[in-house]
Formats: structure tokens, sequence, C-alpha cells
């Protein structure tokens, strides 16, 4: 209970300094004196100030996508065919450089060629889902049948 009078305390004294002043200090006889108002010269300050902020990053991200960014463009050279995860972080992947098939392992920080494939796979068959119905597979599964 005493830390919450504490705190009010201090938060009084922090949000109204004039509770914290002395009561025997002068009051100003010039009301119009008062030379800690803001003027016009401020708000352009904070507003030049925020300006440059702003074309600093524009500035910052037009040097970094000009200077690392890496060509990722092949024009059709470089295709990734299809691959299968081994694990959470490995996963081997078909690639088609040209017409030369290549099997990659990749890990962090390690791709390692497995194989160098000596026919390219077909990849027009690559990926096709299997011709029929949910139904019609299940119904040649259940007669034994492969679909």
């Amino acid at each position: 209970m005493m830390w919450r009078i504490w705190l009010f305390n201090l938060l009084l004294l922090c949000t109204a300094p004039s509770f914290a002043e002395p009561l025997n200090k002068k009051v100003n006889p010039n009301p119009s004196a008062v030379a800690d108002s803001i003027g016009v010269g401020d708000y352009l300050q904070v507003f030049l100030g925020l300006i440059i902020v702003v074309v600093a990053i524009i500035a910052m991200a037009w040097m970094i996508k000009r200077m690392g960014h890496i060509q990722t463009r092949t024009h059709g050279a470089l295709k990734i065919i299809g691959g299968i995860p081994l694990s959470q972080r490995e996963r081997i992947i078909l690639v088609q450089v040209g017409k030369q098939q290549l099997l990659i392992g990749v890990a962090p920080g390690n791709i390692n060629t497995l194989h160098v494939l000596s026919e390219p796979i077909d990849t027009e068959s690559v990926g096709q889902v299997e011709q029929g119905t949910f139904a019609d597979r299940l119904q040649a599964m259940l007669k034994g049948e492969r679909p």
C-alpha cells in the first residue's frame, strides 16, 4: 500500500513541476515575458529533421537494392525441377542447367552435387497427378487393383 503512495507522489512531482516549487518563490511581475514558447522555427527544425531521416532511409534502400542484389534471372537456363525434404533443414533437389540435370543435396551452409544424370528426366511427366477421381481410385484399391 505504501508503494502506491510513493508512486503517486513521484508521478505528481514529475508531471506537475509547479507543485515541487517552493512556496516562497517570487512571482514574475511581467507575465508577457515568458521566453519558453514554441515557435515556427521549432516546428521547421523538427520537420526538416524528419525529412532528412526519410531521405536517408530511401537512399539506403536504393543503395542496398543497387549494390547488394544478386542477379537471379537466368533466362530459363537454370530450373528447379523438383525436390524432397530429408529432414527439417536438408533437401535433395533436382536442378536442370541447360540440358544437363543434377541431383543436389542442400543443407545449411553446404551444397553438394550428389549425381549428374546421364539421361535427363522428362520434365513434362514430373509432378503430373494420376487421372481419375478419388472415388475411382478408392474403388480400385478396395478391389486390390493398382490405380
